[in-house]
């Protein structure tokens, strides 16, 4: 089986930092349009006639079932809206796997939420870690695609020693994504949050066997 690997390497910050807020948002931030743009680029689209305004109107999105994965948002892996156009989602790989360290919240972790975010909104909008670790734009924005989302125990996510293997299965390599992995205190993503990664994976990076690893930049913030 190919492996696309991602190893996330998670650096603990002191007890007391606030975790970054999962609801928050701000549909106002905009960047600078390049020359040829034909609009400005956006949280959602701005453009005259765009062909989508937000992902559901290029495919409906995959559901996440309640019982087996509460914490979960509904995902779209084959078609997505980026700058007002759809687009499909191509070069699938049979494993993508973040390396996570829990050796200094091994005492509270039960379990992990896996949510892998598109790399650009919906309005164009390019995503970094950052906004996502300061609330700068919400996962649960509609003009914020999620790539794929699903939770793990620490059984299910392969662990050796202090190293966990939270993976995405049929992950699309040919656009840029955001790789966001949570600790949480219960299982299923339930409890309270014990810790926060985020890690980019650029487009067009193809696996070869046995596995490709891709150094991320990563930090860990800790209540």
């Amino acid at each position: 089986m190919l492996r696309f690997c991602l190893p996330i390497a998670l650096c603990l910050a002191a007890c007391g930092t606030e975790m970054p807020p999962v609801g928050a948002g701000d549909a106002s931030v905009t960047v600078d349009a390049s020359p040829v743009d034909s609009g400005v680029r956006a949280l959602c689209p701005m453009l005259a006639m765009p062909e989508c305004s937000k992902s559901e109107d290029c495919k409906m999105p995959k559901p996440a079932t309640p019982a087996m994965c509460p914490s979960c948002k509904p995902f779209y892996n084959e078609e997505l809206c980026a700058f007002g156009a759809c687009q499909v989602l191509e070069n699938k790989t049979a494993l993508a796997v973040a390396y996570v360290n829990i050796d200094q919240v091994r005492n509270a972790i039960r379990s992990f939420l896996l949510t892998i975010v598109a790399g650009e909104t919906a309005g164009g909008l390019v995503l970094s870690c950052d906004d996502i670790k300061n609330g700068v734009v919400s996962i649960d924005d509609p003009c914020v695609t999620v790539v794929d989302s699903r939770t793990f125990t620490l059984a299910e996510a392969n662990p050796s020693g202090s190293i966990y293997g939270p993976y995405s299965s049929m992950y699309p390599t040919s656009a840029r994504n955001l790789f966001v992995v949570r600790g949480y205190s219960e299982v299923l993503g339930q409890g309270n949050a014990v810790g926060f990664a985020c890690g980019e994976a650029a487009a067009g990076i193809m696996p070869v066997a046995p596995a490709m690893k891709v150094e991320l930049d990563l930090g860990m913030l800790v209540r």
